[in-house]
């Protein structure tokens, strides 16, 4: 069954990866599989993107998933508003 979707993506310019998560069914949310997922891709795949650093964004009012992005490791690097939304962008470096 399909429940989401987690990656990561880098450019070859940046000297950071960019994670993305998405959990589509509300059924596995607060289950601690976002936080079993991020900490493996960061395991197996980071040392394949050629950085130590991955950034994230998230919006300031998703508290789930700001607990769930501290909790493997990541730290708030700084805040800002885009458009109509309050985002947090968030910072881990191996």
């Amino acid at each position: 069954k399909y429940i989401g979707a987690i990656w990561l993506e880098k450019t070859s310019t940046d000297d950071f990866a960019v994670l993305g998560v998405f959990i589509a069914d509300n059924d596995f949310r607060s289950k601690g599989i976002g936080t079993k997922a991020i900490d493996k891709i960061i395991k197996n795949d980071l040392q394949y993107m050629h950085t130590n650093k991955i950034l994230l964004r998230v919006r300031e009012e998703n508290e789930r998933a700001i607990k769930c992005y501290k909790s493997v490791g990541f730290k708030e690097n700084r805040r800002y508003k885009k458009d109509t939304l309050s985002v947090i962008e968030m910072i881990y470096e191996a």
